[in-house]
């Protein structure tokens, strides 16, 4: 007997797409079969054809569960896809998500460089607490070999008149 998948109007099938959050590109692979995806990096060079660059990663997903796995900023550009293809089974249907945009590291969230400019006066601040503090006890000793010094000659000048 020969069932069709279909049949049920559910067809299981596995998703893979992008998410875009907080200076980071994200995968996430879905399926409601247990699974394992291979995922490449890789480089379009024609319509359809894609040739791998490197793995990203090895993944499983469990029934109904879902996989994120978060890319590198250098990860990016007209050319640069994302394949996955399931590999736990015979035949499988490589996806892909294509032209991912380039995060710029200039456009930081108003948070991230208010955070940086505290970090920044921070350690400025610091900073000049420790040349403060240094200057202060260079400046002690000096003057305590100066008065020594001082002493010294006043001994010297009542020693001599006497």
């Amino acid at each position: 007997m020969v069932k069709c998948p279909f049949v049920s109007g559910q067809f299981s099938a596995w998703h893979m797409k992008t998410l875009f959050m907080e200076g980071t590109t994200q995968i996430i692979i879905t399926s409601p079969a247990k699974a394992k995806f291979s995922v490449f990096i890789c480089n379009r060079t024609h319509l359809n054809t894609c040739d791998p660059v490197q793995i990203h990663a090895l993944v499983y997903v469990g029934g109904s569960d879902h996989v994120t796995l978060n890319l590198s900023r250098e990860i990016c550009g007209p050319n640069i896809c994302v394949q996955s293809l399931r590999v736990d089974v015979t035949y499988s249907f490589p996806v892909q998500i294509c032209d991912i945009p380039c995060i710029l590291e200039d456009t930081l969230p108003i948070e991230d460089s208010s955070l940086q400019m505290l970090i920044v006066g921070t350690v400025v601040m610091v900073l000049a607490i420790i040349f403060t503090l240094v200057g202060y006890i260079i400046l002690k000793v000096w003057h305590q070999k100066k008065l020594q010094k001082k002493t010294f000659l006043k001994s010297k000048v009542k020693h001599f008149w006497k």
